[in-house]
């Protein structure tokens, strides 16, 4: 907050020691403000490749050896999201190519996107590669275009796996996440703070990421750190957040009977987003579905992760 002084005569007459303590308070919070910033505002150094398309520019980046599984990312993210999250399916025989979506980091957002085209691009990304079929595994808000991929290009979709999927956010969620974007997600320094702010307080790690933070092992804190780290500098995710948020209607009208790829959904009955509800929706609805509900673990699935990975790997070999 910016402070007017209309005389500094008069200032330097009323000095006191107590200003002097605020002045010091305010450098030091000023100096840790900029370390914070300096340490979360870089992105990550991963060498992504980008596609050009009838679309656009997609970025994306591939890892592992053997058969295709395009990885989809949450809100937030970008295809480094999108690897650290599927990680361990490149170490199971898969090969993860892992796109930024629309609005994220270097892959910008066409007038009037919609998950339809978010769709389309994955496939021209796929044409690029010379990749005809692939398994998906969408994440959280990557689920809607994935379903979308599903639908519209069968013969490309060998199966379909929905972690955590956010296809329909309560509208509470939605007002909280769109006030977010519009205010603190417009800084890269207020957006770190508030990422690193989540992670020592649970409640708040609660409600900002939809996962209980407290009772963890040291390994799933240090890998759900990495995940929010994903999401900086905010401001090159900021664009993808808002259109996800504006996209994740529920699923009105969408022909979901019409996908034929056998589908798995995950979730955990405490997901903060209550994605757990969407899960067994889909799951019930598309004609080869089966959901797969962990008691707990949150939005992140903190403490199930792997044998989340490990149900997605068998069902994707199977």
């Amino acid at each position: 907050m910016a402070r007017h002084f209309t005389d500094g005569f008069a200032l330097r007459r009323k000095f006191s020691p107590f200003l002097l303590i605020a002045l010091l308070i305010s450098a030091v919070a000023g100096a840790v403000a900029v370390y914070l910033f300096r340490k979360t505002g870089r992105r990550r150094k991963d060498e992504s490749l980008i596609a050009e398309t009838s679309l656009g520019k997609v970025e994306y980046a591939v890892a592992g050896k053997g058969a295709p599984v395009l990885v989809l990312h949450g809100a937030g993210g970008g295809y480094d999201q999108a690897l650290h999250m599927t990680a361990a399916l490149a170490e199971k025989g898969f090969k993860l190519i892992a796109p930024s979506r629309f609005g994220y980091l270097s892959s910008p957002a066409p007038k009037g996107a919609t998950p339809g085209m978010q769709a389309e691009a994955y496939a021209r990304l796929l044409d690029h590669l010379g990749i005809k079929q692939v398994a998906v595994v969408a994440i959280s808000a990557g689920a809607w275009s994935g379903l979308h991929f599903a639908l519209r290009y069968p013969e490309r979709c060998r199966a379909l796996v929905l972690m955590v999927p956010a296809t329909g956010l309560p509208q509470s969620v939605r007002l909280y996440g769109w006030l977010m974007a519009q205010t603190i997600f417009r800084s890269n320094l207020l957006g770190g703070l508030a990422l690193r702010i989540a992670m020592l307080f649970p409640r708040l790690g609660a409600a900002l990421i939809g996962t209980p933070t407290g009772a963890l092992p040291r390994e799933e804190k240090q890998r759900i750190r990495q995940i929010l780290r994903d999401g900086l500098p905010v401001r090159e995710h900021r664009k993808g957040m808002v259109l996800d948020l504006t996209t994740a209607h529920p699923h009105v009208g969408f022909p979901m009977r019409g996908i034929t790829a056998p589908v798995l959904t995950i979730s955990a009955a405490n997901d903060g987003f209550k994605t757990d509800t969407r899960a067994k929706e889909i799951a019930r609805t598309v004609a080869k579905g089966q959901a797969l509900i962990f008691p707990d673990g949150g939005h992140l699935l903190a403490g199930r992760h792997e044998d989340a990975v490990r149900e997605v790997a068998a069902f994707l070999k199977g």
